[in-house]
């Protein structure tokens, strides 16, 4: 079996190759590092002609105008190769699935309420994942932070966290992110943390702050709802810390226990009675936070999902 990976869009605007770089060593540790390549998006015709891989994956977001597949079909035609297409950003990009339908042996999708909404056979339901090299942290290392969030201001973000300023001033929490009002929220900071830095601060906070975005750049087909928690759920299970998830969906109890492996909120009120007694039961917060980090590894890795995409690739 070989796997040769190329990015959705050309590399030079891809923002997100470190996700593919976790993806080529799942699939690395599973069927060998010789067996697997990955490509910018603009060489896949060529690298397929001449690697003859078995299946050409093609992961991540088909939205901008670059992102164009009818050669690489021809291609993978002409060479006998499947092509499998990922794609990251549903339910925010739906509507440009139009760009891969026609084109694909296969599409695997991040979020599983978009998946029932392809209309096409061979659509799976794949979630994103960790990479231990990069995001897990061992358990003991010391935690500076009480309540941590990273991310963008995005409107449901600020409103929920009016409703939870009250609590958060009160200890010491910090957000990063873009776009925050800093007098509105003075525990917030307009900072951007690398992906693998990111893993630091999960990894030195007792509870982390966990809320999807709302931001839809092509969702009014079907105004789908994300029903999938996005990487950072898994990346910061991996990190060792405790996340605090607000459950606008409870497809997140498919991928870790409530109460034991995670905490969910879907109040202020319960929000800081959580925090209450997290923040003074440090042997419950560590046991909860060492049963996530147990869980991500066994269950939630890029070995793992790359692994279920090859099983159902051979079940076809």
């Amino acid at each position: 079996m070989r796997v040769l990976i190329t990015g959705a869009m050309p590399d030079r605007i891809n923002n997100n190759l470190m996700m593919r770089n976790y993806l080529v060593a799942g699939f690395s540790e599973i069927i060998g590092a010789d067996n697997v390549k990955e490509t910018d998006l603009f060489l896949c015709e060529d690298l397929t002609g001449t690697f003859k891989p078995d299946l050409v994956i093609v992961f991540g977001s088909c939205m901008p105008h670059e992102s164009e597949y009818g050669a690489l079909r021809q291609t993978c035609t002409k060479h006998g190769a499947a092509l499998i297409f990922w794609l990251h950003d549903d339910p925010y990009e739906f509507d440009y699935k139009y760009k891969v339908v026609d084109y694909a042996d296969a599409i695997f999708t991040n979020d599983r309420w978009a998946s029932r909404h392809y209309g096409r056979d061979r659509v799976f339901h794949l979630p994103m994942a960790a990479h231990k090299e990069a995001h897990y942290r061992p358990l003991s290392g010391e935690k500076t932070i009480d309540i941590f969030f990273c991310g963008v201001a995005f409107d449901n973000r600020t409103l929920m966290l009016d409703g939870l300023k009250s609590v958060l001033q009160e200890y010491n929490t910090q957000i990063f992110g873009d776009g925050w009002d800093i007098g509105r929220f003075p525990f917030t900071k307009n900072k951007r943390i690398p992906n693998k830095q990111l893993s630091d601060y999960y990894a030195a906070s007792h509870l982390t702050l966990n809320l999807g975005r709302n931001l839809h750049y092509a969702n009014k087909c079907y105004q789908l709802t994300p029903s999938t928690p996005g990487p950072r759920t898994f990346e910061a299970a991996m990190a060792g810390t405790v996340q605090l998830y607000f459950a606008d969906s409870l497809e997140i109890t498919d991928y870790y226990e409530p109460d034991k492996e995670i905490i969910l909120f879907d109040s202020s009120r319960d929000f800081k009675e959580k925090v209450v007694e997290l923040l003074n039961s440090p042997e419950k917060t560590a046991a909860i936070a060492e049963a996530a980090q147990k869980r991500t590894l066994r269950d939630h890795t890029y070995t793992v999902r790359a692994k279920e995409l090859l099983d159902i690739m051979a079940s076809l």
